[in-house]
């Protein structure tokens, strides 16, 4: 009798493992078409804060206190902000590609392991991709993946997966390195940002949404997180003035749902194509709808995955939800994802049939309208860093020239003025004498109370004239490259006033 060789069956199991380990990369492939174009951008607003830190901190103030003092509205964020520009910035300067290939670094290996948690959670190798490329899509993301200064919510999420994939391992095979390796990645998180302190009640949710051990580390975690919640306020005093004011009030609700509509995309969308602007409520009611079905049906129908991805959400976002004021879509960097998780399920839920059909054209909605969203803010926040970058550059012409103290500007924009020269002039200790001349501020359309207005930063007509006057200062026009020296032009105009 023939004996049936065992090679073909593992050349087949091989070929599947292999198929397996490349649709892995398929998220990957995306984020990097997306957002692959970050590579061109450059510094803006806050950027410059944490770049020039040294400078502005106190003289002889040591590392301790670069890492740990409460700065920027009270945050503590040793790793997200502190050390990441202080080791890239010291090591390239003012190049912003290495920063931007850290946060592209950081979200793919995020990537990669919410595909295999997600498929973990749904029994779906497919379901997980689908979960991951529609986290990716979200136009949530694109403030993190682009304006480096929020590079600490890509960091976040990376520590909050790692730790979660740790915490399922561990619960899998009981084995104690699992176990110290996500108490490892929890603690980090914290060095990220504040949010961190949700990851115990995401751990608590999902051993009562999927039934299984390990109530006693959630608690530890817990008591973590209110320990650190104390000491944190105890250093950093809550707020309660301007647009961080913590308002615990049924403003929570109104905040919740303004969230939720930036989470679905057609309100982001709308803001970049005005013929959508006419449909967008009647998408966000369609799909707000849809979701609302989706977590009935999970919760009716015990589909755990639906219901963790929802609560993921809620818990997600809880800690802002005191913030009215201040309502920016990168807080939903991670929340989002639970969103991604509820939709991945229930399209290999709904296997035929007219359900299938409206899942299809719910996901291609959602798809097309925060994909539109995403490469248009993408593109627009890309072309304000170089314009901030012009900026800069004009300004090294100016100081190269070594011409006087005091330097006058004018021909700058909306994206200069509030992307860069505003946040320059603060923390960049050669700018301080840098202003506006006398009626340039009339070009600044926009307004920004948080940092002051225009006028702050513009010179009084008597004091320009006599800098001028007296040749204690000099002005140019931006709108020339190189920067053109106006200060006749300029003081011939204020006499005349």
């Amino acid at each position: 009798m023939k004996t049936t060789e065992p090679f073909p069956v593992v050349s087949t199991t091989r070929s599947q493992s292999l198929r397996k380990i490349f649709s892995h990369l398929i998220p990957v492939v995306l984020l990097l078409l997306l957002y692959g174009p970050a590579l061109r951008g450059w510094f803006q607003q806050d950027d410059f804060a944490w770049l020039y830190m040294s400078r502005w901190m106190p003289e002889g103030s040591g590392w301790l206190y670069h890492l740990f003092t409460p700065q920027a509205q009270g945050t503590i964020r040793p790793l997200g902000d502190r050390l990441f520009f202080t080791v890239l910035g010291g090591l390239f300067g003012r190049n912003a590609i290495p920063f931007h290939v850290a946060a592209l670094a950081t979200q793919c290996i995020s990537i990669l392991l919410w595909v295999r948690i997600a498929a973990r959670l749904t029994g779906n190798h497919l379901a997980g991709i689908l979960a991951a490329a529609l986290w990716i899509l979200n136009s949530a993301l694109v403030a993190p993946m682009v304006w480096i200064a929020a590079y600490n919510e890509v960091l976040w999420a990376g520590l909050l997966l790692l730790a979660l994939t740790f915490k399922l391992k561990y619960l899998e095979t009981g084995l104690k390195r699992y176990l110290l390796l996500e108490w490892t990645a929890f603690l980090l998180g914290f060095g990220a940002i504040e949010l961190n302190v949700v990851y115990p009640l995401l751990g608590a949710a999902y051993l009562m949404i999927f039934r299984s051990k390990g109530w006693r580390i959630v608690a530890w975690q817990m008591g973590v997180a209110v320990t650190y919640t104390a000491v944190h306020m105890l250093a950093a005093p809550v707020d309660n003035t301007g647009p961080y004011a913590v308002r615990v009030d049924a403003r929570i609700l109104a905040t919740f749902a303004e969230y939720w509509k930036i989470s679905l995309g057609p309100s982001e969308s709308a803001r970049w194509f005005p013929w959508f602007a006419p449909w967008a409520t009647a998408a966000t009611a369609l799909l707000s709808l849809a979701g609302v079905v989706v977590i009935a049906i999970g919760i009716r129908r015990h589909y755990p995955a639906v219901v963790f991805g929802a609560v993921w959400f809620v818990i997600g976002l809880a800690p802002v939800l005191i913030l009215p004021g201040h309502v920016s879509s990168y807080y939903l960097f991670v929340p989002v994802m639970g969103l991604s998780l509820c939709a991945a399920q229930m399209m290999f839920v709904c296997r035929a049939g007219w359900p299938r059909s409206i899942a299809i054209a719910m996901l291609t909605l959602y798809a097309l309208t925060n994909a539109g969203a995403a490469i248009s803010t993408r593109d627009w926040t890309i072309a304000r860093t170089l314009r901030v970058r012009r900026l800069y550059d004009a300004l090294e012409q100016i100081r190269a020239r070594g011409v006087v103290p005091c330097i006058l500007l004018r021909g700058m924009n909306d994206d200069e003025f509030w992307g860069g020269y505003y946040a320059m002039r603060r923390f960049v200790p050669d700018l301080q004498n840098v202003y506006l001349t006398p009626g340039a501020e009339r070009e600044i359309t926009s307004t920004m109370d948080t940092f002051g207005t225009v006028a702050d930063y513009t010179m009084p007509p008597i004091r320009a004239r006599e800098s001028l006057r007296t040749g204690s200062c000099a002005a140019f026009d931006l709108r020339q490259t190189p920067p053109r020296d106006v200060s006749q032009e300029e003081l011939a105009k204020l006499r005349m006033q």
